[in-house]
């Protein structure tokens, strides 16, 4: 009896601790967006070609290979006018992908940030605007490090360093493809 016992606890301990936890799904895309530019009264997602310019740029002035022809980003519009753009990062957490929107206004900085899904077990206090509040107005130039101008969440700190790269990527691909509005 007590073989059998130790056998189903370590199975399940096993199973506990092997298998991936599922995501947990914070915001929509679209309420994400919504959260992100309020006061937009239209938004479009697009198709944006990524082109070997767009790869060389991104590689050699951020060291960030991308293998992707093409992104989704989603442009917001008030009264017609653009007023920003949101790319939708996955990131690796400790215990699965984090999703990540980042938006970014019309002068390249990062207006909002929203975590849409995350697998994290200590890690869910990333997705809240006391963390999320530190990367308003930040552009691809400045520090997304954590310690470096960014507070990790105490007790996540791998979940903070994964949310504040996604920042990061999303930053540096919007301001890559829409140089016009950094």
């Amino acid at each position: 009896m007590k073989t059998k016992i130790a056998v189903l606890f370590t199975g399940f301990l096993a199973a506990v601790l092997v298998l991936p936890l599922a995501a947990e799904v914070i915001l929509s895309k679209d309420d994400a967006v919504k959260q992100i530019f309020p006061d937009a009264d239209k938004t479009e997602e697009k198709e944006v070609a990524l082109t070997a310019a767009h790869k060389k740029s991104m590689k050699d002035t951020y060291g960030w290979d991308l293998s992707a022809e093409s992104v989704k980003v989603r442009v917001s519009t008030k009264a017609g006018k653009v007023i920003g753009r949101t790319v939708f990062i996955p990131e690796t957490g400790k215990h699965g992908k984090i999703w990540v929107a980042v938006g970014i206004m019309t002068d390249g900085t990062v207006a909002r940030a929203a975590v849409c899904s995350l697998s994290e077990v200590r890690g869910k206090p990333v997705a809240q605007d006391q963390f999320l509040k530190q990367f308003k107005g930040k552009s691809p130039r400045d520090s997304f490090t954590i310690g470096s101008g960014v507070q990790a969440v105490s007790g996540a700190t791998l979940s903070s360093k994964s949310v504040a790269a996604a920042i990061r990527k999303g930053s540096i691909l919007l301001n890559t493809l829409f140089p016009a509005a950094s």
